[in-house]
Order: C-alpha cells, then structure tokens, then sequence
C-alpha cells in the first residue's frame, strides 16, 4: 500500500512549531528543497526502509535528542570510530505556505515506525533554514535505551529500540567560524 504524503500534508498554522533538524554539514543555510531521505536503502526496495515513504521531504523533531533519536540507525556506525559526533542544528523559518506532515499522521497510517517516539515532522515544499549551533552528541549507553513498538501498536513484541538519555553539549557557532585577522 502506497500512501501519497501529499495527499495528508496541510499547511503548517500558527503558532508555528519549534523544529530541529541535524546536519554534518554547517554550509546549509538558506532555503532548502526537500529530498528523499538519507539512508543504507534501495528506492527500489521499501522493505529496506521498514516501509518508510522516500517521497522527498525535510525531516525535523521538536526536540534535538529527537533529532538524533531519528537518525540513530543512518550514523551509530560511526561512534565506532568517534568517541562523539558534532552536528549543526538547523531551525525552519516558517510563512504559513509549507507543506506539513505530522508524527501523527506518520504513525496512523503506518508510514513511519518510531515517529511516535521522535515525533518526525515533514515538509513537502521549500522552506528556509537558518543555522543555530551545533551540538555534540555522545555515545548513547545501552542501559538508557528506549524499546518501542512499531507505529505506537502495542498488540505486538517491541519492535527495536532507539537511544533514550542522551547525552549532549551545547556549542557556538563562534568557534567555527574563521577569524577576521585569517581572513586578510
């Protein structure tokens, strides 16, 4: 079964909601277009992406843990070879225009298996992105993990688990940035 995420998106309303969206990459700001997400999959094979649509869209969590949270399984390989990870948090500048599908929505038509967890909001359309900070995340300890059931549907085994506490440390963008004196 094939769910057109178009076809459940509205219009994003006031008050606008406090999203997050974490990147590798601090160069990003500006307005986004959205793109099938990132990931180990074939666009061919949903079953890859535990039936996850690859419609094109911007993913964002009200929270940065639940940012992180949603892209655990796409990056845990690399705490393997780093002792933390550093991401820029990016934060949408809504008009009203966008295109928005809700965690809700996600989990009611069994789109997307843990957005009741991280709460996965997504947009369809264009939206400018501004750059906040950047944050570092830790290892998340097996001992905090959070088992979940797919989509919310208890009547089932837990279907995985995602990082529950998880540890962070808040930067600057400030030091990031090159100084004026290098620049000359």
């Amino acid at each position: 079964m094939s769910v057109d995420l178009n076809q459940l998106a509205t219009r994003v309303k006031r008050p606008y909601p406090e999203l997050f969206h974490l990147s590798f990459n601090g160069e990003l700001e500006g307005t986004w277009s959205p793109k099938s997400p990132d990931g180990d999959y074939d666009d061919t094979d949903v079953e890859n992406m535990h039936g996850e649509p690859t419609t094109p869209r911007i993913s964002l969590s009200p929270t940065v843990e639940q940012s992180f949270q949603a892209i655990y399984a796409n990056v845990k390989h690399l705490f393997d070879e780093y002792p933390r990870l550093t991401f820029y948090v990016y934060t949408p500048e809504f008009t009203g225009r966008e295109k928005i599908v809700t965690p809700e929505q996600f989990s009611e038509n069994k789109l997307i298996h843990d957005a009741h967890i991280t709460q996965e909001h997504s947009i369809l359309t264009p939206l400018n992105m501004k750059l906040m900070s950047r944050v570092t995340v830790y290892p998340p300890e097996r001992k905090n993990q959070i088992g979940y059931y797919a989509f919310g549907v208890t009547d089932k085994e837990y279907y995985g688990w995602l990082p529950g506490k998880i540890k962070t440390e808040w930067l600057s963008l400030e030091s990031t940035r090159i100084p004026l004196w290098l620049r000359w």
